[in-house]
């Protein structure tokens, strides 16, 4: 079945949660709570989902889109539409697994990772990035740009 993360924006709890499970929220008189909900996208073992930019309320509308893919898909794909392999990287091994977002705005990002990926690009820079081993929490800066449209790849050995 389908796999959610579900992220508290009051107590900023990340976890996750299968398609049958619930989360208990309590809130005081006049207290609120928000709570982001996204699909869990899986390939070769890795478990990812974009959840948004935590300082903003509809956080969540920054992901325009994601997807994700192992590296024999991604090549499968791009050889159909392109009829060529793909470009060689200056020698570094490709990478097994790569989630693709295209996000609008600025400021820090959250995603759930099931395990620490091997680096990231923004707008296809090298870009650093946190992760906790515990909490699955990755995390990095989204750059304000021009038009606030990154594209950012998430690459998993």
């Amino acid at each position: 079945g389908q796999h959610f993360a579900v992220y508290r924006y009051g107590t900023e709890e990340l976890v996750v949660l299968s398609g049958s499970e619930g989360i208990g929220v309590g809130l005081d008189a006049s207290g609120s709570d928000l709570v982001w909900i996204s699909l869990l996208h899986c390939a070769a073992g890795v478990a990812f989902a974009p959840l948004g930019l935590v300082e903003m309320f509809n956080g969540g509308g920054s992901v325009q889109s994601c997807s994700m893919a192992t590296e024999q898909q991604r090549q499968s794909s791009s050889t159909a539409a392109a009829g060529d392999a793909l470009p060689s990287n200056g020698g570094s091994a490709a990478p097994s697994v790569v989630a693709n977002m295209q996000l609008r705005g600025c400021g820090r990002f959250l995603a759930y990772s099931s395990v620490r990926p091997s680096r990231m690009l923004v707008n296809l820079a090298p870009h650093s990035f946190s992760w906790d081993e515990y909490t699955k929490r990755l995390e990095f800066e989204l750059p304000q740009v021009n038009d606030l449209k990154c594209e950012v790849e998430v690459l998993y050995q």
